[in-house]
């Protein structure tokens, strides 16, 4: 005989790394002038500048922007006497601090924290990129905010804390990474004497790290992903924890 125990249609959800916002759409301007008398560069300096805008419902706790195949530093001709970097940011307005080595995805990444820069509706996002005689650094790649926020409608909203089904339909379209879905259920004491007990999470992309209680019971990296989890349930209130992780797929092959 099987028994069944449905479990809630909604999970707890924690992601345990960044969600994405992709900034691929940018408006480019060569031998920008504005941007060349903000920087006091001139002929035969040159400043070229990329802008987007973004929103934001709900300011996150924390906002970092990272880019990718650029490089940041002090050239000997413009920013010898000023201090002046070859690539800027600002955030309306307002410059970003310098890039770092970002701690996501790949080391050879860079980022700023942007989270004291944001404000709530329309965002205004530059790059400038300064050269008097070296090669001009480009945006070739997309540029990507990170954070604890989830994406709606193209804005970023307040993260989510519960999900029912796939998580990158509900908020977190680019994440990649491993995510936390977690409920509480109640499992009859006769069905822990002598029984099996069968947890079946249903579809899961890409794999998964099953945790009862407290308790690793197994790892799916493919299907089927039911597993037993009998040693690990106790009669009563049970935890149980679908630790999912997606590839890296959802991040650049995006739609």
């Amino acid at each position: 005989v099987v028994e069944k125990v449905p479990l809630e249609a909604h999970w707890d959800f924690s992601p345990q790394d960044p969600n994405v916002l992709i900034l691929d759409r940018w408006t480019y301007v060569a031998r920008d002038r504005q941007a060349g008398v903000r920087h006091h560069v001139g002929i035969p300096g040159q400043v070229n500048s990329y802008r987007t805008t973004f929103e934001v419902a709900e300011k996150p706790r924390q906002l970092r922007l990272v880019l990718d195949d650029v490089q940041q530093s002090i050239p000997s001709h413009v920013g010898f006497l000023s201090r002046r970097r070859n690539v800027e940011i600002y955030v309306n307005g307002e410059q970003a601090g310098p890039l770092v080595p970002s701690t996501w995805q790949d080391r050879y990444f860079l980022e700023t924290d942007l989270t004291n820069l944001v404000e709530t509706g329309i965002n205004t996002l530059e790059i400038h990129v300064l050269s008097l005689l070296e090669p001009f650094e480009h945006l070739n790649e997309p540029a990507y905010l990170i954070g604890d926020f989830a994406v709606l409608e193209d804005r970023l909203c307040a993260p989510q804390r519960q999900v029912h089904g796939p998580f990158n339909e509900q908020g977190y379209p680019h994440f990649a990474g491993i995510a936390a879905h977690t409920q509480r259920v109640e499992i009859p004491a006769e069905y822990c004497t002598g029984h099996r007990v069968i947890l079946d999470p249903g579809e899961v992309h890409d794999c998964c790290r099953i945790v009862v209680n407290g308790e690793e019971v197994a790892v799916r990296l493919w299907p089927p992903f039911q597993v037993d989890i009998t040693s690990a349930v106790k009669p009563g209130r049970n935890e149980i924890t679908v630790e999912v992780a997606n590839s890296l797929v959802n991040l650049y092959e995006k739609e």
